[in-house]
C-alpha cells in the first residue's frame, strides 16, 4: 500500500524524476543530516548520494498494490 499526498502528482515521468532529484531528495538529505547531528554524527548524507536509487514498477499482479492519494501536501 502506498499513501501519498497530492503534491506527488506530476504531469509526466520526467517531471517525476525532476521532483525526486530537486525536492524530495534535498528535503530528505536535510532531515537525515539534522538527525545525524542529534546523535553526534557527521553530516554524511549528501543529496547526490541518496538521489541515485529509485525504481519504476512497470507491471505487477493486478490488485497487488493499492494507492491512497491524500488531497493535501503530505510528506516530501
Amino acid at each position: 500500500m502506498i499513501i501519498a499526498g497530492i503534491n506527488k502528482v506530476v504531469k509526466g515521468i520526467n517531471d517525476g524524476f525532476e521532483r525526486i532529484k530537486n525536492i524530495a531528495v534535498v528535503k530528505n538529505a536535510e532531515r537525515l543530516n539534522k538527525k545525524a547531528l542529534t546523535f553526534g554524527k557527521n553530516l554524511n548524507a549528501p543529496a547526490q548520494n541518496i538521489s541515485k536509487k529509485y525504481g519504476i514498477i512497470q507491471q505487477d499482479a493486478p490488485g497487488r498494490i493499492s494507492i491512497i492519494l491524500v488531497n493535501e501536501a503530505f510528506g516530501y
